[in-house]
């Protein structure tokens, strides 16, 4: 999973062909701190070109339970503190867990990425600036 890679998937619903669009926004790291394994996506689902909603989904990945429930993202001077008071937990392996939460992306987050200079997410004790190239390719995808 590295920036910016994309899958796709489509349904059949009672509105028309639904297609989902998974953007990856900050990869799991690979080292071998636990702190460095949850990642942050962005997905839109659209019908016949419209979209219809757009989430950012944090995944973790690791050999233990983190219990995380939010995340805090920055587009240019505003925080958000993003909450899943539901995420999904789901044991992988007997070694292995995942936790996966998704926060929908109001109307004012798209129009302040849209128009921003740069994004920062805290994920666990990770920090990660979005910015330039990498965070114009956000912005596209979210058009």
């Amino acid at each position: 999973m590295n920036f910016g890679d994309v899958s796709e998937t489509t349904a059949d619903t009672l509105e028309g062909k639904v297609k989902g669009e998974t953007f990856v926004m900050i990869p799991i790291g690979l080292s071998f701190s636990d702190n460095d394994k949850l990642g942050l996506k962005i997905a839109k689902a659209s019908i016949e070109g419209k979209i219809k909603e757009r989430i950012f989904i944090g995944e973790y990945h690791g050999a233990a339970w983190k219990f995380i429930e939010s995340i805090r993202l920055k587009i240019d001077d505003k925080v958000y503190t993003l909450t899943d008071n539901n995420p999904a937990r789901t044991v992988w392996s007997s070694t292995y867990v995942i936790e996966r939460l998704v926060f929908p992306i109001t109307d004012e987050m798209y129009n302040n990425i849209i128009k921003s200079k740069s994004i920062t997410a805290e994920l666990l004790t990770r920090v990660i600036v979005v910015e330039g190239e990498q965070l114009n390719k956000i912005k596209e995808f979210l058009k």
